[in-house]
């Protein structure tokens, strides 16, 4: 079975042996004030291999471990999240996209 992405946005960030933590403005598109902020769904790839945290906490190489050039990790980031991401050891620097993303 082929699962289909629509992609809302999307960011770029180099990543390098310092994490790197990214928060989405979960409020953006939204300018009804009195809707709650939902969470994102957020598909994270990169040239590199990284590791991942979304605990709000640096991303160190003990996380998560995600291969370069794949179809990434999607990850669902409540109001207020974050995922951080750091070059796994022995890997170059390079770039990790940040897409919010919505299934079907």
């Amino acid at each position: 079975m082929t699962e289909s992405l629509t992609i809302f946005s999307t960011t770029a960030h180099s990543v390098t042996s310092t994490p790197y933590t990214f928060e989405p403005d979960l409020a953006s598109g939204d300018p009804n004030a009195l809707n709650d902020p939902k969470p994102w769904l957020v598909r994270v790839w990169s040239n590199t291999g990284i590791h991942i945290r979304s605990d709000g906490q640096d991303a160190t190489t003990s996380d998560y471990p995600l291969a370069a050039l794949l179809h990434g990790a999607i990850m669902n980031v409540p109001p207020g999240g974050s995922i951080s991401v750091v070059k796994q050891t022995g890997e170059a620097d390079g770039v990790a996209w940040f897409s919010h993303v919505k299934r079907g």
